[in-house]
């Protein structure tokens, strides 16, 4: 009795060793992971001229739509409604 609890015992103390460095890798990459994002909103944030993302806007041709002359601003998700013109036909 006393040598199947030691034996259950010594198990789960192994167990419990193997989740502490399974938790600790973990963590390693969990940091890792928001160190690349707090990267990438930096340099989101930075707008450099370098950057491939940055304030734009997407214009819409008025030859294929009635929302012609439409500008989206992505930094500022702002439609510019004052230029939509809806075709009345």
């Amino acid at each position: 009795m006393v040598e199947t609890r030691d034996t259950d015992l010594d198990r789960l103390m192994g167990h419990l060793k193997e989740r502490d460095v399974a938790y600790t890798a973990l963590q390693g990459v969990a940091s890792s992971y928001l160190a690349q994002i707090q990267e990438a909103a930096r340099v989101v944030s930075s707008g450099g001229p370098d950057r491939f993302i940055k304030p734009f806007h997407i214009t819409v041709d008025a030859s294929t739509s009635p929302w012609a002359a439409t500008s989206f601003n992505w930094m500022t998700m702002e439609v510019n409604t004052a230029s939509l013109m809806v075709d009345e036909n």
